[in-house]
């Protein structure tokens, strides 16, 4: 049967696990034994993108496939030969293996990635304007695509739109009216004839594509090219950070992640151009504060005269604690995940003008606070938020924090908080001159500011999940010296009024102190015990995340509970007495449920059928009404991420 090599790794002294795409039964990886010294069998046959004919036998065990006969169709040569064309097939084929899973046959996708390797391989087309067809076509193929005949927001279509030049949202991935352009972070311009092309890329057979206008000369061909996906791409995001400071990964560093030893030696060659864009990134957003400090001449002016709001959504989560470095690092060999869901109870910042040389915050369920902005305490219960004014030098400024989520409740607040701050500055700032930050930098440096004065080691999955919104699983991992981390979509967008009917959220009337349960884990962990239970932990977030993402309430409840039961082993007090009653109930109506964060009071959820979540409903209002403030919240799923509003 056809198929592609989409990876390779070997196994043992002589052996090789081959990942191979194929036309009949999708992904499926298969052992090539004796491989590496074999000099008939497969003899310069199994290297990475080539097109084979490939014979199988499956044992009567539970071990993989075998090769048993590989035939060469077609070696594409000039790929393997030239690293950027390397680079691109790898960030390809990277893409199918993470997203596919195995054994679900693909046609059209097994189609597309032999054709834009052999439009490749020919060098008819360039690779950039190449990479473009395959991300929209692969897209529309995954039920991704980008919504390009009417504004994401309003639903107005392209034709109706006067405009020549219509904006993209990368983060919506869609067009947007000028009437809904307000506050959009991050957009790009196309023209309506880039725009119509796109869409007929979408519909257009793969032999009618790569014609002369696409041949990275045109107009349009241009204005393709310039359309980056690299904040957008479908279910799988991967990035890199260095010293707390990233910016996304171009196709042609994830092409470095090759698995085929051949190409070692020319990756290695490019590396001083990768370290080169990595330090210009790196001197970019070392000048963001000089540069600031050259616009706030203008700061408070400005504030005086707009209307300023940025609202971020609060989360929550399972499989916590993972997403700080004390723990992914000594665990990556497990490839730790966190998972969380972004809810729309959104924190939201308005910036007001106020007394020059000063920063007041105000913030319910805390008593407001104003200081000179070089005396502001970070050690103050607001000390986060005057960190951040401080950092972007933002002074003349009211700070008003309103949060649809209890003080100290465990969602994450504070961090969306920050995120929403750092979000507004960046944007009042992109409007003075300045370059804004994307919105991974912006998480990024949130959580960098965050950990400086918190006095304890912070993760990142809150920013993440006020940054991008929606439901996600979070993989950490590390590079040399660069941590990076991969996302995946676990529940898309179009299942979230339902997955809502599965969930309950309860507030127990008590704040809660993650950094005390926090510090007890982190400081068990440094010591040495219970790593085998944080071993556990990361088995029932992955099954946890596939559970989620099968839509398998049932099983995923099931998980929750065990994690929580390995948690309590750990740290006993992560619930009082109205969670324990919380948590029983929900033992008895056949739901899971877990703590918020790191527990301690603030927050418990619950998972589970339909059914057995309005059975418990009543059960849990019964329960929290015994204590004042403690209530249910509502859950509804967020999709939108970080939102900032200006107007005059």
């Amino acid at each position: 049967m056809p198929a592609i090599i989409l990876r390779r790794i070997d196994f043992g002294d002589y052996d090789l696990i081959v990942t191979i795409f194929t036309l009949n039964k999708g992904k499926i990886s298969v052992i090539a034994k004796s491989a590496k010294k074999s000099k008939k069998r497969f003899a310069g046959i199994l290297e990475l993108f080539s097109v084979l004919d490939v014979v199988c036998t499956v044992g009567r065990g539970k071990g993989l496939p075998v090769l048993q006969e590989a035939t060469l169709t077609h070696a594409f040569p000039n790929i393997r030969s030239k690293i950027i064309k390397t680079a691109y097939a790898s960030y390809w084929a990277e893409l199918i293996n993470q997203w596919m899973e195995e054994g679900q046959k693909q046609v059209q996708l097994f189609n597309l990635f032999r054709y834009v390797l052999q439009e490749l391989d020919i060098d008819r087309t360039s690779e950039a304007a190449l990479s473009i067809l395959f991300q929209i076509k692969f897209m529309t193929i995954a039920g991704l695509d980008p919504d390009l005949k009417q504004c994401i927001i309003c639903r107005a279509e392209l034709e109706k739109m006067k405009k020549i030049r219509i904006k993209f949202d990368l983060s919506r991935g869609g067009i947007i009216c000028d009437g809904c352009a307000s506050g959009v972070l991050h957009n790009i311009f196309l023209s309506k004839g880039t725009i119509k092309y796109l869409l007929w890329i979408q519909r257009v057979d793969l032999a009618r594509i790569c014609s002369p206008v696409f041949n990275g000369k045109s107009g349009v061909s241009r204005d393709i090219c310039a359309l980056s996906f690299r904040e957008r791409t479908p279910e799988l995001e991967i990035f890199t950070s260095d010293k707390g400071m990233t910016g996304n990964q171009r196709p042609e560093d994830r092409g470095q992640r090759t698995e085929d030893r051949g190409q070692r030696t020319e990756v290695r060659g490019q590396g001083t151009e990768v370290r080169g864009r990595k330090l210009k990134d790196r001197i970019k957003m070392q000048r963001l504060s000089h540069n600031t400090k050259h616009a706030t001449h203008t700061f408070k002016s400005f504030i005086e005269s707009h209307q300023i709001e940025a609202s971020a959504p609060c989360r929550i989560d399972m499989g916590g604690t993972l997403d700080i470095s004390t723990f992914y690092y000594p665990l990556r060999h497990l490839s730790p995940c966190t998972v969380n869901m972004a809810i729309d109870l959104r924190t939201r910042i308005r910036l007001l003008p106020y007394e020059k040389g000063m920063v007041k915050i105000s913030s319910k369920g805390f008593t407001s606070a104003t200081y000179p902005i070089d005396e502001s305490p970070f050690d103050h219960p607001l000390g986060l938020m005057f960190a951040i004014a401080a950092y972007f030098r933002a002074e003349g400024v009211h700070i008003d924090i309103n949060s649809s989520s209890p003080p100290r409740s465990a969602l994450g607040g504070s961090s969306a908080a920050a995120v929403a701050l750092v979000g507004a500055f960046s944007y009042i700032f992109g409007q003075m001159g300045v370059k804004p930050l994307s919105r991974l930098q912006i998480a990024l440096l949130a959580q960098a500011l965050e950990a400086s004065v918190a006095g304890v080691p912070c993760g990142l999955q809150d920013q993440l999940a006020a940054v991008y919104g929606g439901v996600n699983a979070w993989t950490w991992q590390d590079g040399v010296g660069k941590p990076y981390f991969r996302k995946k979509v676990i529940v898309k967008k179009i299942f979230f009024n339902d997955l809502k009917r599965h969930l309950l959220l309860a507030y127990c009337g008590v704040p809660h102190e993650s950094k005390d349960i926090n510090k007890k884990w982190v400081h068990q962990f440094l010591s040495g015990k219970n790593r085998g239970l944080w071993a556990e932990i990361v088995a029932c977030t992955q099954k946890f995340a596939q559970a989620l993402h099968a839509l398998n309430f049932k099983d995923a409840s099931v998980l929750m509970n065990r994690e929580v039961v390995i948690r309590r082993k750990m740290t006993p007090g992560v619930f009082d007495d109205i969670g324990e009653e919380l948590v029983a109930s929900a033992l008895k109506n056949n739901c899971g449920a877990r703590f918020t964060g790191a527990g301690g009071g603030g927050c418990i959820w619950a998972l589970g059928e339909i059914e057995d979540i309005d059975n418990l409903k009543g059960i849990w209002e019964t329960v929290l009404s015994r204590r004042k403030d403690a209530r249910l919240l509502d859950v509804t799923i967020d999709s939108e991420g970080l939102l900032c509003n200006i107007h005059e």
